[in-house]
């Protein structure tokens, strides 16, 4: 459930170093037993701080806040009408806050006319976005660091 201390706001530059961190404990806590613990500690540096600003003009991105600790982001690409990323802190696990922005992201690309939002989830964050209605299309693979990488492709209908 979820807790009524969050809060969720627009994205900042400033945002970019803690969720840097957020990004990498996410992914160190959720990923190990779905991929090799080799790709899991090379997937967790990913997060590229240069990038964060361009990011924050090219997509719409949501952040939750507990008190004054950042607890997840969730971003969207209007023009692809696809959700980029949704990343909760391993902490805030299971109380909504993945849940909450992926939603208010929905309703942002249903009013720029996207009829389908699309996302490569990873293999440990299927059963969420199921939970959240949406259907695996297919699986990928994708080469990250020179390694194969799978993702699955998946789908949800706003109409």
């Amino acid at each position: 459930m979820l807790d009524q201390n969050v809060h969720f706001r627009p994205g900042t530059v400033e945002d970019g170093p803690g969720l840097k961190e957020l990004y990498r404990l996410t992914v160190l806590a959720n990923a190990k037993g779905s991929y090799p613990q080799e790709d899991v500690e090379r997937w967790s540096t990913a997060f590229n701080l240069e990038a964060w600003p361009q990011r924050l003009q090219d997509l719409t991105v949501i952040v939750a806040e507990v008190g004054n600790e950042l607890a997840g982001v969730a971003s969207f690409d209007s023009e692809e009408c696809l959700v980029q990323t949704c990343y909760v802190h391993p902490r805030f696990n299971r109380q909504g806050i993945g849940r909450q922005p992926l939603g208010l992201l929905e309703a942002k690309a249903k009013s720029t006319g996207c009829q389908q939002v699309t996302l490569d989830a990873s293999l440990n964050a299927v059963p969420f976005y199921e939970k959240c209605g949406y259907r695996a299309i297919e699986r990928e693979i994708r080469i990250y660091g020179e390694r194969p990488f799978v993702v699955v492709k998946m789908a949800k209908s706003l109409a």
